[in-house]
């Protein structure tokens, strides 16, 4: 105690130098809210069960070494992966180092490397599937002057499941849930305000009583209850304090970790603490589907609280299988917690319908709880065989008092942050139940109004998941160090529903590209079944000379005609737009017809 508080003594007057942070708030977090009277198992240990004094997950060997982001913004990126990492050394299965750069520029949002981002961004990033993918196929930068962009790469590791935690503050009950993460999952991604001022370098010791300006996310692996209050340059009154990874190098503070105050005025308290949980074992899904590119943008129940057309009890996506597919599992974001739902999966309907599940069957009940905030991962009973070009709704009926309508939408704030039209009509509806008992769905494009005055559609934050029936060759599959970019722009020139509903992401693709062998992206473009052995060695190719598309395979087959969207003319290094096959002038873009033939 005394050796420590000489050290205080010492330092107290040293300021740190200026360090690269990053941590930019989402503009409308949807709002987390705990409902005190549901009934539903929550696994973590509660506020009155007994925690030990200190925690460090580095002695139990669950930590990934400290990596340093240099002078980008991308404290965020290194906190998400940091969470990740563990949760793989944690369960056994290695240390893996994934791309912080990949991330950074592949998040799918406006916002730069420089510019900084949050755990919210990293959820959209991981659950459609863009990442995450090997650091060495994709080596961080340290300098901006050294920084390039970065290709799509089929994913090394997937998540499937994101988990929020309470907010810190006055609630010592939060503070507990803090710690109960810590031991069950080994590392919490927080965020804090950093100010140089505020640090001794010395004691490595951090206590924020002011404002300072920048946001920074770090990762808490431990505490110490007993953490004097004197290593601080200002005594913050108690002693405790929670160890905390940085992503700023081994050379600075501790190797690389630093302690902060319990009593830290914003420590765990700009943004739900978060883990990021890698795919399990029986979660090895082929194909992704969702109109939730930017993840949970919206919540419109908190934005319009007394409209009754947002107290939804019924939300619903559809979507158009490929070829020999079953729905294994669905996946939702919930912020109220306990969340009672009932999930119900129609195939055969009509898409593009008023109603999700006009014409279609009812093929699959299931009800639960989601136990915590975030995103979940429901997995059905069994799977539910689909029917090639099925159109199938999954709909999300909350069952319990409190209500949330999270989507993904466009959104055009002043410093930007998603400005990219996410859905079309006929995918998504939200609806409700009228005393009479009768369903009420509206097309959620219709409802655009209240969330986008862009009228540009948002996606309701639901997703399919599948696996293919029939196998298909694997040995032509490309290796994951491949750029996915110009396999993607192909699909998306000759797919129009699946390059919407796979979030036009190479990584959602990477069970229909990659995992099942290049044959089959190829096969399914010429209308084929890919597990036809007389097929197995088509190859088929879209390239450009002078900016007019051809297309061409080998061996030659009889003639069939293919549109392709997009301009009519495309300049070298230019990319498809991503257009409403629907309507294509409305966007000013042309129909290319080729007829393709020996």
């Amino acid at each position: 105690m005394a050796i420590i508080s000489l050290l205080a003594a010492l330092g107290a007057f040293a300021n740190e130098a200026p360090r690269a942070t990053g941590l930019r708030l989402h503009p409308f977090a949807p709002a987390v809210r705990r409902v005190e009277t549901a009934k539903a198992p929550v696994r973590l240990r509660s506020g009155g069960e007994s925690l030990p004094a200190q925690w460090d997950s580095r002695e139990l060997g669950w930590i990934s070494p400290v990596k340093n982001q240099g002078e980008l913004g991308t404290c965020w990126t290194f906190a998400t992966f940091a969470v990740l990492e563990t949760q793989l050394i944690k369960a056994g299965k290695g240390l893996y180092d994934f791309s912080e750069k990949n991330m950074a520029n592949l998040h799918g949002f406006e916002w730069t490397p420089e510019e900084g981002g949050n755990f919210d961004m990293s959820a959209a990033y991981l659950l459609r599937w863009g990442g995450a993918v090997a650091e060495s196929n994709d080596v961080y930068v340290t300098t901006l002057a050294d920084w390039t962009q970065s290709p799509m790469l089929v994913p090394e590791m997937r998540v499937q499941n994101v988990v929020r935690f309470p907010m810190l503050g006055s609630s010592n009950t939060c503070t507990q849930e803090l710690k109960s993460a810590i031991m069950s999952y080994g590392a919490v991604g927080v965020a804090m305000r950093w100010g140089g001022s505020y640090y001794h370098s010395i004691s490595n010791a951090y206590y924020c009583y002011g404002t300072p300006i920048e946001g920074h996310a770090v990762t808490v692996v431990g505490w110490d209850d007993d953490f004097p209050h004197t290593a601080f340059k200002v005594d913050p009154g108690v002693d405790g304090a929670w160890l905390v990874k940085n992503s700023w190098g081994s050379g600075w503070g501790d190797n690389g970790y630093f302690w902060v105050s319990y009593n830290d005025k914003w420590f765990g308290q700009l943004v739900y603490p978060t883990v990021f949980i890698p795919a399990a074992e029986d979660e090895d899904y082929d194909v992704v589907r969702g109109y939730d590119r930017c993840g949970s943008v919206y919540d419109v129940t908190a934005k319009y609280p007394y409209d009754s057309r947002c107290c939804y009890d019924l939300q619903a996506s559809v979507f158009t299988s490929t070829w020999n597919e079953e729905l294994a599992a669905v996946g939702l974001y919930s912020y109220v917690y306990p969340d009672p739902y009932e999930i119900l999966i129609y195939t055969n309907v009509v898409k593009g319908a008023t109603s999700p599940v006009e014409g279609g069957t009812l093929a699959c009940v299931k009800s639960g709880f989601i136990e915590h905030p975030g995103f979940t991962t429901i997995h059905l009973d069994s799977p539910i065989p689909l029917a090639d070009t099925n159109s199938f709704a999954v709909v999300y009926r909350q069952t319990g008092y409190y209500r949330q309508t999270i989507v993904s939408c466009t959104m055009h704030y002043s410093d930007g942050y998603y400005s990219h039209p996410t859905n079309y009509p006929g995918n998504c509806y939200v609806g409700y139940v009228t005393n009479a008992g009768t369903n009420v769905w509206l097309d959620a494009c219709d409802e655009a109004d209240y969330v986008d005055p862009t009228d540009e559609g948002w996606g309701l934050c639901i997703k399919a998941y599948t696996r293919f029936a029939k196998g298909a060759p694997k040995g032509d599959a490309p290796p994951s160090s491949e750029d996915g970019a110009r396999m993607m722009s192909d699909l998306a020139t000759a797919g129009w529903p699946w390059l919407q509903e796979t979030s036009t992401t190479f990584g959602a693709a990477a069970g229909f590209v990659g995992a099942n062998g290049r044959s089959l992206w190829a096969n399914w473009l010429l209308g084929l079944d890919p597990a036809s052995p007389e097929v197995r060695d088509i190859v088929l190719s879209i390239d450009m000379t002078g900016g007019t598309p051809s297309i061409s395979w080998l061996p030659s087959l009889p003639g069939r005609t293919y549109i392709l969207y997009g301009r009519d003319s495309l300049a070298p290094g230019d990319a498809w737009r991503e257009v409403d096959p629907t309507d294509p002038g409305a966007t000013g873009a042309h129909y290319f017809r080729l007829a393709i033939g020996q």
